[in-house]
């Protein structure tokens, strides 16, 4: 998000008090700074390349939280401009071995089609992500890449997959989204998510019925929320099936119809009906996961970020061609940096149609990214130093207290600054730190919960992206010594 030179003052807001109280009247002047923010829409199924080309500011409506909001600009993406910031990421807990490999060798195959779009990164967690393809748009590096991801999962093929618990597959997903934190760039972004959607059974013991491993996306609460804060279109790819060829002579819709009704055969060989062009859907196996209940979260979660569900080829090709033809729309904003979400919406006045946008977008890092950060100060990790933080446990009393103490800043350099007192995957408590205009050291002495014994302390600002963080711990008693 960009910071305009736009400020608008709120002069004249006078309160007059009765005459008696022999008091001047009170009175205040604020800086409502507006800043240019960004987000990606996908304009209506069967509007004509030239109806999405003339849409302009005046075109749309757009409102976040509720309120109008100006839009400045319509930018119509193309499938080979290159505005798009493709990040791979595969888990491989969360992807079988073939799943992955095809899912990978299908991509593989359009590496031209993802370089036009724009630069490429792949990144595998297991769990610790690792970078296999730093950014390019060279096909041969994309197409390289994957292919050897594909043939790595091959060669692996008889591993059975590790049983992840729940606990397990959310520090995975903690992962995820601190790996996406670190990719600042705005405009559009689309992560490539390879994953199985129809998870293989966790073990269970003798006499028990096995339960389905928990999903990366739906293992953390409202992961969804924050990619999509984030800006990020996320497609969920994961190919189970090889492409089945259809029969060189076609039925008409009406034998097909009959084949079905008279056939008995089940939803796996569905094939739902033209209407005067190819379905993308007209593949067996592509409506299995829109109808297998267990994918009804991660379905909801890509709702959340205007994102796909690819099952099949066909799908990763309309999602692709989807990705380019999408609009990205500048708009004006007053709301406060203040790492909570906003909710957006959006609609084509003409018609008065809704758009598919991503329903939040953030305002300054998410609270759900400091929590994962504090997490993992908790399990042994490290923070950057990037705002140096002195935090000083206030010992004799009961409930304790901490004294946070910061470097001199002012809110020309960035800000504001989020604390965040991380005490386990439950419970965290934020609080925004305004900065004044001239640099001096910020202090600030918290309460904690009785009982409280151990937490991350983190600072951010949110204006600027930095953070901090440390575990603090409640200093070991001298009795006895």
């Amino acid at each position: 998000m960009r910071a305009l030179p736009v400020l608008v003052s709120i002069l004249g807001l006078t309160v007059t008090l009765p005459a008696a109280a022999q008091e001047p009247p009170p009175s205040y002047e604020e800086e409502l700074v507006v800043r240019e923010a960004e987000v990606v829409v996908e304009p209506p199924e069967g509007m004509s390349e030239s109806q999405r080309q003339a849409l302009g500011p005046s075109s749309l409506l757009l409102l976040e939280d509720g309120a109008f909001r100006e839009i400045t600009a319509v930018r119509p993406l193309t499938p080979d401009g290159g505005s798009w910031s493709l990040l791979v990421y595969v888990d491989t807990g969360q992807s079988g071995r073939e799943t992955l490999a095809r899912s990978a060798l299908a991509l593989a195959r359009r590496a031209g089609r993802l370089a036009a779009l724009g630069e490429v990164e792949l990144i595998v967690a297991d769990p610790e992500p690792r970078r296999l393809l730093a950014g390019t748009r060279q096909p041969a590096a994309i197409a390289t890449a994957l292919a050897d991801l594909a043939a790595t999962a091959r060669a692996r093929a008889e591993e059975a997959p590790a049983a992840l618990d729940l606990a397990a597959v959310q520090a995975r997903a903690r992962r995820l989204l601190e790996c996406v934190g670190t990719h600042s760039v705005g405009g559009a972004k689309a992560l490539i998510l390879l994953t199985d959607f129809m998870l293989t059974p966790s073990p269970a013991p003798a006499g028990e019925e096995a339960a389905p491993s928990p999903r990366l996306l739906a293992a953390f609460p409202e992961i969804g929320q924050a990619l999509a804060a984030f800006g990020w279109v996320t497609v969920a790819v994961g190919l189970t099936a090889e492409e089945v060829k259809r029969p060189a002579e076609e039925l008409s819709e009406m034998g097909r119809l009959q084949q079905l009704v008279r056939g008995g055969r089940g939803i796996d060989h569905f094939a739902p009906l033209e209407a005067g062009r190819p379905s993308r859907l007209n593949t067996p196996g592509a409506l299995d996961p829109y109808l297998e209940p267990g994918t009804a979260l991660l379905r909801a979660l890509l709702r959340e970020g205007a994102g796909h569900l690819v099952a099949t080829e066909p799908q990763l090709d309309a999602a692709l061609a989807g990705l380019g033809r999408r609009l990205l729309v500048a708009y004006r904003t007053p709301a406060q940096i203040d790492g909570r979400p906003r909710a957006l919406e959006m609609r084509l006045l003409a018609g008065d149609l809704p758009l598919r946008v991503p329903r939040w977008r953030q305002s300054g890092s998410p609270e759900q990214l400091a929590e994962a950060r504090g997490l993992r100060l908790l399990a042994g990790g490290r923070a950057p130093s990037d705002l140096p933080l002195t935090a000083e446990w206030v010992g004799g009393a009961e409930p304790p207290r901490l004294r946070l103490t910061g470097v001199p800043l002012s809110s020309r350099e960035g800000g504001p600054l989020r604390l965040s007192l991380v005490f386990g995957p439950e419970a965290a408590q934020h609080l925004i730190v305004p900065l004044p205009e001239e640099a001096v050291p910020w202090r600030r002495e918290l309460t904690l919960p009785a009982g409280t014994r151990r937490l991350a302390v983190l600072v951010e600002d949110l204006g600027r992206g930095l953070w901090s963080g440390q575990l603090v711990a409640e200093p070991e008693s001298d009795d006895g010594l």
